[in-house]
């Protein structure tokens, strides 16, 4: 019998010493790191990104790499960063698509298509929220770090802002009709605001259907197409008008009329029939010498405003000074400030006044 229970030892250890080791224990004890485990046959996860821990069914996993294990642990977030950004990237194709057609229905005023950075970014600040680290092998000159990111918790993180977004998609498209008939300019900002935020929800919905296990997503009481419409009417009807004053006008509205356009305003120049005004005044002064510099001061001030009532809807100011050996050059580089770092901002300013 002993003898018997020696081979039965030794044939153990044998079996034991040829196995890849198991997975350490998770959750790591008291929420700690995870154990690094240190040599021997490298374990199957390593190779599938799959672990029996972590059954697909109830989570998405992905292998890192790196002579590092910050770096390795970083490269097991992008691996699972990875598996949302083509499904991102078809979903954000689709939509450029709905918004051509969109702007292909008249030319007063354009919407903007989020940028697939912007989808993907949208995706990262909620779905990836959850991610962990869960097992890190040393070994093969390297680490080897499995992410996971348990499904449930990231699907209910993801319906409860889809739940928040849809909320205040739905407040706005009733504030669009309580217009209709009646303010063309807050129908068309209300509806804008809506589309502008049914980007983002259409975004974290194509996580959802990554996440979710049965990969079903939540779909909308309102419809897409319905509200598309709704904002194509108003769209045809809202005119926005701008016009500013003072030194190196051309120069300057050109810049800022470019730069709302890259923020999905269109603007009327040279008319007053208009639903909504964006105006503002250019001032130039000139600032004294310093160290041989002309130095000159220039300001733009910017207005949005209801040509119904005067009502400002927003206002806005800058202020720049530069110079150069000749005080006409000073006024010359004060006016290309003006116009390629100021002008930016402002759009960007005046396009989230619009939307709120």
């Amino acid at each position: 019998m002993r003898r018997l229970l020696a081979v039965t030892s030794l044939s153990s250890l044998f079996v034991i010493g040829c196995t890849p080791p198991p997975d350490p224990a998770y959750p790591p004890p008291n929420g700690g790191e995870p154990q690094v485990v240190e040599g021997g046959p490298a374990p199957v996860w390593v190779r599938t990104s799959k672990s029996g821990r972590f059954p697909e069914m109830y989570y998405l996993t992905a292998v890192g790499r790196g002579q590092t294990q910050q770096g390795c642990e970083a490269d097991g977030r992008a691996g699972l960063a990875k598996i949302f950004k083509a499904q991102v990237s078809q979903i954000h194709k689709d939509w450029q698509g709905h918004i051509s057609r969109i702007n292909s229905a008249g030319a007063s005023v354009h919407i903007e298509a989020m940028s697939v950075q912007q989808w993907t970014q949208v995706s990262t600040d909620y779905t990836l929220k959850g991610t962990k680290i869960s097992l890190i092998w040393q070994g093969d000159g390297g680490y080897h770090c499995l992410a996971t990111l348990e499904r449930v918790p990231a699907a209910q993180t993801l319906r409860a802002e889809i739940g928040r977004l849809d909320a205040e998609i739905s407040a706005q498209i009733a504030e669009g009709d309580r217009h209709v008939g009646k303010n063309v300019t807050a129908r068309f900002l209300a509806y804008k605001k809506a589309l502008d935020l049914f980007q983002k929800r259409e975004a974290l919905n194509a996580d959802l259907r990554i996440v979710d296990a049965q990969r079903r997503g939540v779909e909308t009481s309102y419809g897409w197409r319905q509200l598309i419409a709704k904002f194509t009417r108003a769209k045809a009807e809202a005119k926005i008008g701008f016009h500013l004053k003072g030194p190196y006008r051309a120069k300057i509205q050109s810049c800022l009329a470019e730069e709302l356009k890259k923020q999905g305003i269109s603007v009327l120049e040279g008319t007053s029939d208009v639903d909504l005004w964006i105006h503002g005044k250019i001032e130039m002064q000139f600032a004294g010498h310093n160290n041989g510099v002309a130095l000159v001061r220039g300001t733009l001030n910017m207005r949005v405003t209801n040509p119904d009532d005067g009502r400002t809807v927003a206002a806005f100011s800058r202020d720049i000074k530069a110079g150069r050996a000749e005080q006409n050059q000073s006024y010359q580089l004060v006016a290309s400030k003006l116009c390629f770092d100021v002008a930016p901002q402002l759009a960007q300013e005046i396009n989230k006044s619009l939307a709120n």
